[in-house]
């Protein structure tokens, strides 16, 4: 399983239309095959910082998602205006789930 994790930091002024863009970016992610699911997360400390976070069957389904971003017109557009309401660039970081230690069995697995 992959784990996609994007923080997106709004200019002041322009929180409520960058959630309307995170919400269509979100609904768009959920369309595609292999999102496991996908949620907008606030800050506790910044009130214009959001993750969007989603999980992948694996790295093939999120490639093939951002290869049909691409293809979609309304949605890239959406994203397009999303990236110009940002008080700065969006960080973006990709995780693999681990095997829990419980289902490995013999030390040669700890390095898969």
């Amino acid at each position: 399983m992959l784990t996609d994790i994007a923080i997106f930091r709004f200019k002041e002024y322009q929180i409520k239309t960058g959630l309307i863009h995170l919400k269509a970016h979100r609904d768009f992610l959920l369309t595609q095959n292999g999102c496991l699911e996908a949620e907008i997360l606030k800050s506790t400390d910044r009130e214009n910082e959001y993750l969007l976070i989603s999980k992948w069957k694996d790295q093939e389904s999120f490639d093939e998602s951002i290869e049909n971003l691409r293809k979609t017109g309304i949605a890239q557009r959406s994203v397009f205006e999303l990236l110009n309401i940002l008080e700065k660039e969006p960080v973006f970081e990709r995780f693999e789930s681990l095997k829990p230690t419980n289902e490995i069995k013999n030390v040669s697995e700890l390095h898969e």
